[in-house]
């Protein structure tokens, strides 16, 4: 869900397994993923490479996160991706993840 071809990408910088173990061990501590608890079907990204216009055919991967305790996941309104600030000029080729906690 969180990169545009699982199968094409397995293995590859970003969607490591050893990646996806790191993230297990946050999970493990009780952390949380902000933009999942929020967003629980929503296939967005937060990387697109500069080739391939990746950009332009969605070929992202989620690789920007916010971790929080559950805790504070409780008090999150909203957690979004800020995908519109790829399409600035100079875009860095990461967007921002926003979470907003009251």
């Amino acid at each position: 869900m969180d990169v545009y071809d699982a199968d094409a990408l397995r293995n590859t910088i970003g969607f490591h397994e050893r990646e996806r173990e790191a993230l297990s061990y946050l999970r493990e501590w009780g952390f949380v993923d902000l933009f999942r608890v929020k967003n629980k079907k929503l296939k967005e990204y937060t990387w697109w490479d500069y080739r391939n216009a990746s950009f332009r055919r969605n070929m992202g991967m989620r690789v920007d996160h916010i971790w929080s305790s559950e805790k504070l996941a409780k008090r999150c309104i909203t957690c979004t991706i800020a995908r519109e600030m790829r399409g600035m000029p100079k875009p860095s080729d990461h967007v921002p993840v926003i979470a907003t906690i009251a």
